[in-house]
């Protein structure tokens, strides 16, 4: 499937995993955890293709998406369960780092500052491009207005970084879900993953669909599926 079907994808997997916080989260604590998983869902959801030059995210990080596409071809090792395990490891050992971590110095401020300011601009320049928002995208796209709103953000987030520190950890947590909604939406193609490699090299699938001709109609399902289930999640603050 293409990027903005895996994105969406993404976003609705990360919406449902908010769910299982029912209870133990609430208030404004529920929606900033709801936001950080998903943003970390969305960007989590493009990660498998890095092992394809031609998709979204190996375009914009060219070095990194050459490299792992020269060691694997497409829907190769990056399209297995087990890739999707170890990346998960990974996340969880951050995860776990950011349980220990205090905020008792500026350096540490101005890191978690300046990854949160990240994953704003990243959100605020998604709307802008995906519901084709005219005002918003002429105050995000361009260097120096970019520059300026990360700026802005990563003194606010700075300044307020022993309170967003805790909330780091759902942005990795939704790297993983992300990342798990991907083969799960390239299961839906008639192209499968092998999602037990090494253990067989079989193509799993769930359905015959074909990538370019069927995921306008599947995105708008799963942008329904998303909105649905946010608001469920609000709701239930």
């Amino acid at each position: 499937m293409q990027g903005k079907t895996h994105r969406w994808g993404g976003l609705a997997l990360g919406a449902g995993a908010t769910l299982a916080t029912v209870g133990s989260i609430d208030g404004f604590s529920a929606v900033m955890m709801t936001g950080t998983l998903m943003t970390g869902a969305a960007l989590g959801s493009l990660i498998p293709d890095l092992d394809h030059q031609g998709s979204e995210l190996s375009k914009k990080i060219k070095p990194l998406g050459m490299a792992v596409s020269s060691v694997c071809h497409h829907r190769g090792f990056t399209h297995t369960g087990l890739a999707w395990f170890m990346f998960t490891l990974v996340c969880a050992a951050i995860v776990t780092v950011l349980n220990l971590v205090k905020v008792d110095n500026w350096g540490t401020s101005a890191i978690i500052g300046g990854m949160f300011a990240l994953i704003v601009v990243s959100i605020v320049k998604w709307i802008a491009k995906t519901f084709h928002i005219n005002r918003l995208r002429r105050v995000t796209y361009g260097f120096i207005n970019t520059l300026v709103m990360t700026g802005v953000l990563f003194v606010i987030f700075t300044l307020f970084a022993d309170y967003m520190v805790k909330y780091l950890g759902y942005y990795f947590i939704g790297l993983s879900v992300g990342y798990l909604s991907h083969l799960l939406v390239d299961m839906l193609t008639v192209s499968g993953v092998p999602m037990l490699y090494p253990h067989s090299e079989k193509m799993y699938r769930f359905a015959n669909l074909k990538t370019g001709e069927d995921d306008n109609w599947v995105s708008m399902i799963l942008s329904i599926a998303t909105v649905a289930l946010v608001t469920l999640r609000v709701g239930l603050i």
